[in-house]
């Protein structure tokens, strides 16, 4: 994969060629006359491939000659801090191949060296507006009262910020700018003053601001801060176009950014999380391990990746603010490993949920009978060879072997789409009769095992065999028919001392099964050594 020239660059500029190269738009750089970077999106458009050689090669290798005279004339009126409107020019791609995509590029200074940064607008993908918005000269003016509530708001205020007149006018100045405004203050210095601001969207701008008095209240004239915005806006841009969701907290543990893609996957309320603590109240995202159990506030991905300075990564589950449970895998990794107490963390991640349910559906398929929706028989022996290696909770109590009677009686004289109704109802009275943490299953045709887990009361196995009788006994209607089936059950209890193998086990459960069959319909048997006993 084609790697930047030059890899001394901070944890920032890392983290951001990180997220470049799984950019699906194709970003480059170059010094003027070579290529010093190439995204797999750019290696691709350019080479056909996303490990061939682009680094290191003249920058005419990739222009068509009728494009590459224009694009040196503005590389030479270019200057630190510019970013050029989007123009169209024609690539060269593989196997002479050409393409003609509208293209934005930047200029700035690395290790004393020009460094321009190409971004192309693939058509497939959209295309690019005319300006960024840290490059317009557009310049807000926003009328207060003297106590900085808003009573005037121009067109390129609700440029710069994204927010319509009538949805500020009558708010305070610093809410909507999402930052302190100190109007008396900025009044007496008489001069513009750097400041961040925060856009509905939740990106932050770099604003130049001046402050004058007016009859009224106050007139704030807010201009984007060019050069010291560009590089920042072209991240957020960046990032708002790639499809892995990009958040960022500060060591706090509070939300500081959120790209498009994440806003996307944790709903439309998402922006509401910016600025607040992950486990604030009614905007929390509940977060689940992959056994289901949530996670702890103590156990966030933060806190482990600030207490060891290493990366995360893995599957998780979270709630979204309307309730849906959406499934990411994701990584996360701090931004400053030299401090990470006072770092902030990435994450960066993809959404799984339509993956994470179909691996769901199968492993629910696999384990559990189609018919009765049952565990089947290999969850069974699964849990019940659990549940007997266990002590203490969780421990297999006993195992009930249930053979229904008379199923035979109503396949053959209804059909076995009749008795396939009768199993399912029979299914679902067993599972009602049976303890919440018991398992009950299909281990085939018309044979049942309950498997009790946890302890047992003295006197409750025989309980459940009893209401495991009576629903069975209970009258079954399927369509205009009622039927009539019932049960033998094979009981064999677990001790505490246990020294029989699970095979052994559910032999001795199957053994009892048959005893009782062998008194007759609806009866019960507990096994015993002694053929005699019951």
């Amino acid at each position: 994969m084609p790697v930047h020239a030059h890899d001394d660059s901070p944890a920032g500029e890392g983290a951001y060629r990180r997220l470049l190269d799984r950019s699906l738009l194709p970003v480059c750089t170059h010094d003027g006359d070579v290529m010093t970077y190439a995204n797999r999106a750019a290696a691709v458009m350019l080479t056909g491939s996303p490990d061939a050689t682009v680094v290191g090669r003249p920058i005419a290798d990739f222009i068509h000659p009728d494009s590459l005279a224009a694009v040196r004339e503005r590389i030479s009126r270019m200057r630190d801090g510019d970013v050029t409107r989007a123009s169209e020019i024609t690539v060269l791609g593989p196997d002479d191949t050409t393409r003609t995509v509208p293209v934005v590029a930047a200029r700035d200074t690395r290790h004393g060296l020009p460094r321009y940064e190409v971004l192309f607008y693939d058509p497939l993908f959209g295309t690019a507006a005319d300006d960024p918005p840290a490059a317009r000269t557009a310049e807000a003016i926003i009328n207060t009262d003297r106590d900085g509530i808003i009573t005037g708001w121009n067109t390129d205020a609700h440029t710069l910020y994204g927010r319509a007149g009538p949805d500020v006018i009558g708010s305070p100045i610093d809410e909507i700018v999402g930052a302190a405004v100190p109007l008396d203050d900025l009044t007496a210095a008489g001069a513009r003053r750097a400041a961040t601001h925060v856009r509905a969207d939740g990106g932050t701008v770099a604003v130049r601001v001046l402050v004058v008095r007016s009859v009224d209240g106050f007139v704030l004239s807010a201009t984007a801060d060019v050069v010291a915005d560009r590089s920042g806006w072209r991240m957020q841009a960046l990032l708002d176009l790639i499809h892995e969701g990009v958040v960022v907290m500060d060591s706090e543990g509070r939300v500081e950014y959120m790209n498009a893609a994440a806003r996307r996957m944790f709903g439309s309320q998402a922006r509401d999380l910016i600025g607040l603590h992950h486990s604030s109240g009614a905007l929390d995202l509940p977060m689940f391990a992959p056994n289901g159990e949530q996670i702890s506030t103590e156990s966030h991905p933060i806190r482990w990746i600030q207490k060891t300075g290493l990366s995360l990564g893995g599957d998780v589950g979270i709630d979204r603010l309307d309730g849906e449970r959406v499934w990411i895998n994701g990584h996360g990794a701090l931004i400053d490993p030299d401090d990470p107490v006072h770092s902030s963390v990435l994450f960066s991640f993809t959404d799984i949920t339509a993956h994470h349910d179909a691996r769901t559906r199968l492993l629910h398929d696999a384990t559990h009978d189609a018919l009765t929706g049952l565990p089947n028989r290999v969850h069974a022996l699964n849990r019940a060879a659990a549940g007997l290696a266990r002590t203490g909770p969780g421990r297999l109590a006993a195992v009930l072997f249930i053979d229904l009677d008379r199923l035979k009686t109503v396949n053959d004289r209804h059909g076995h789409p009749i008795g396939d109704d009768v199993l399912r109802i029979a299914a679902q009275r067993m599972r009602a009769a049976a303890r919440a943490d018991d398992v009950v299953a299909r281990i085939g045709g018309d044979e049942f095992v309950v498997l009790l887990m946890g302890a047992v009361a003295p006197g409750e196995v025989d309980a459940i065999a009893r209401r495991l009788h009576e629903v069975l006994a209970d009258e079954v209607v399927v369509g205009s028919l009622r039927l009539r089936i019932g049960a033998s059950i094979g009981i064999t209890t677990i001790a505490d001392c246990e020294t029989r193998t699970l095979a052994e086990v559910l032999r001795d459960a199957d053994a009892a099964m048959y005893r009782a069959k062998a008194r007759g319909p609806a009866n019960t048997a507990h096994f015993h050594p002694d053929p005699a006993g019951s």
